[in-house]
């Protein structure tokens, strides 16, 4: 798909004679603030103007044909999902049942349990039947069926959830199942053989289809009816979790209003599908930062959701997003365009290489990853905190919790010439993570931050102080907890080039001699002359062995306050 476009008006920051190209079937806009995402997507959807300002004038054209703004649907994470369009007949006649029925059962009182999801609709059929027939009629029971059915204030009033989602999930629910009993009641009296034919297939249907394609815990049942008497829907829309076999456990109700936000959202892009809100004829969605309520696990499902119910309907989507995960989880076919305000550059929309998010990519993947196998992730969980529990439990002593062994390396080095070894001797260096190597150092650093949450949770298993000294680049806040356990931060060398690690409290001439004898060790990233980034990559034990052998005390002058630090939290 190719979506091609002339602005012929001035619109905000863009000028006219704008032109822009974007390739389908899906694409997504990043930017920073104020570069002009969103009115790139109130130009294409011609964005109806305030008195007195210009018209958006734009050609649009997807594969050859023009683009009419009717045939363009938009959808933002600030608009949450619309409520009824108008009052059917049917449904006006349900709502009117609803009244009389909790009207002879408990007088209209919103306190009822059966009223609990309905309350606004409950006191606002109240105030009207007793504004026309007044308080002592309502109170005493008298008012009849036929009086509230040919009751003019009561218009076309709607009996309604006070949750507007439960409201539109409900409407769709009811229209099809009344189409269904039409069917019925038609075959009946015709003699005629029922058949369902061209009415497709059920709303509850879909969406327990959808719920299992992504492995939801629940499911709504899969036989909604009119019910005759009171022309309403045998039970309102509610999800019920299920049993490991997939049966329902029909004793516990999980109402829609309880869904999270991504779920409404999610949920609110297939009703949008189901309720003919997008014409015959769509040809295009523009989704302005729909994302912002959706956790990563969700995002994925809102890219299957775009692919089945737009996708697959040749709706090219355009998504605007600040979310780095939307843009690591897109699929293959997504391209990707970042916009630009006019201050900084004159071409506004650059398409970007997929490529330029690879490595955003495997770290989502990576992370993402290992929370959302949840039996792997318990497991690990659960083996990091026993291994914590016995490195604690087995040293009698108090307990400096350190990254990897090239940090007790530096600091036992640095207590030689700090003259310092006798603290050293009144307490137990441990690792918690594990010696640098590739991908390792990360790991290390939530390792780190890891212990520090469970320690802080589990604050009763700690027998002696333990000061846990997390490395300078990890962004963690000075704390102490009670009396026993202590966080704290290395200080860098106000010098230091190096991403991170124990050796950024050294000054760089450090470092500049141990490059020079090893260049291979190091990666060094430039901007002119001036080094900006600098990483260790060879074994950081050859590294630390090296410096601790040509080294004076001087160079180990900034690890004096690691001293300072465990002298003041645990002894």
């Amino acid at each position: 798909m190719k979506l091609q476009g002339k602005l012929h008006s001035v619109y905000k920051s863009f000028p006219a004679g704008f032109e822009f190209e974007i390739d389908g079937p899906i694409a997504v806009l990043s930017g920073a603030n104020g570069s002009g995402k969103s009115q790139f997507l109130d130009i294409m959807r011609r964005l109806e103007q305030p008195a007195g300002k210009p018209k958006i004038l734009l050609d649009l054209i997807l594969d050859g044909t023009n683009v009419d703004a009717n045939q363009i649907a938009f959808r933002s994470f600030r608009e949450g999902i619309q409520g009824f369009k108008n009052a059917d007949p049917e449904l006006v006649r349900s709502s009117r049942n609803n009244i009389k029925s909790h009207y002879k059962k408990h007088r209209l009182d919103r306190n009822h349990k059966d009223i609990r999801n309905h309350q606004r609709s409950t006191v606002r059929a109240k105030e009207i039947l007793v504004e026309v027939f007044g308080a002592d009629k309502f109170q005493s029971g008298a008012i009849t069926d036929d009086e509230i059915d040919s009751c003019d204030s009561l218009g076309d009033f709607i009996w309604k959830a006070d949750d507007i989602f439960e409201n539109v999930v409900s409407e769709v629910f009811y229209n099809f199942s009344v189409k269904k009993l039409q069917r019925e009641r038609t075959a009946a009296k015709s003699k005629i053989k029922l058949s369902y034919r061209g009415l497709g297939e059920a709303p509850w249907k879909k969406f327990n289809k959808l719920f299992k394609q992504f492995n939801f815990g629940y499911r709504f049942r899969n036989d909604y009816e009119i019910a005759e008497k009171s022309f309403s829907l045998s039970e309102k829309p509610t999800l019920y979790p299920m049993k490991p076999n997939g049966s329902l456990i029909l004793n516990h109700q999980r109402d829609l209003s309880e869904l999270s936000d991504g779920e409404r959202a999610i949920m609110s892009l297939v009703i949008s599908s189901l309720t003919g809100e997008f014409a015959d004829n769509a040809k295009l969605i523009l989704l302005d930062e729909f994302d912002a309520t959706l956790n990563p696990s969700l995002i994925n499902i809102l890219f299957g959701v775009l692919e089945e119910y737009f996708v697959q309907k040749s709706i090219m989507v355009i998504l605007v997003t600040h979310s780095s995960a939307t843009i690591s989880m897109a699929p293959d076919n997504t391209t990707f365009y970042e916009v630009f305000n006019p201050i900084v550059s004159s071409e506004r929309i650059l398409r970007v290489n997929r490529d330029e998010y690879s490595e955003l990519r495997l770290a989502h993947e990576k992370l993402f990853g290992s929370i959302y196998n949840q039996n792997e992730r318990i497991q690990n969980l659960k083996a990091e905190n026993d291994k914590l529990r016995k490195i604690l439990e087995g040293t009698g002593m108090p307990t400096v919790l350190v990254e990897g062994p090239t940090d007790i390396c530096f600091i036992k080095k640095a207590a030689e010439f700090h003259n310092k070894l006798p603290v050293l001797d009144k307490l137990v260096l441990q690792i918690v993570g594990e010696e640098g190597g590739k991908g390792t150092k990360r790991s290390n650093n939530r390792a780190m931050k890891e212990a520090g949450n469970f320690l802080r949770s589990n604050i009763n298993i700690l027998a002696r102080k333990t000061l846990i000294l997390n490395d300078p680049e990890v962004d963690v806040e000075t704390e102490d907890v009670g009396e026993i356990l202590f966080i704290r931060r290395m200080l860098p060398h106000s010098e230091s080039s190096l991403s991170g690690g124990i050796e950024k409290l050294f000054p760089m001439t450090v470092i500049d001699r141990a490059k020079t004898h090893k260049p291979e060790w190091f990666k060094v990233e430039t901007e002119g002359d001036k080094i900006t980034n600098m990483w260790i990559i060879g074994k950081k034990a050859e590294v630390c062995k090296w410096i601790c052998e040509n080294s004076s005390a001087d160079d180990f002058k900034q690890f004096a306050h690691i001293f300072e630090f465990i002298e003041e939290a645990i002894q």
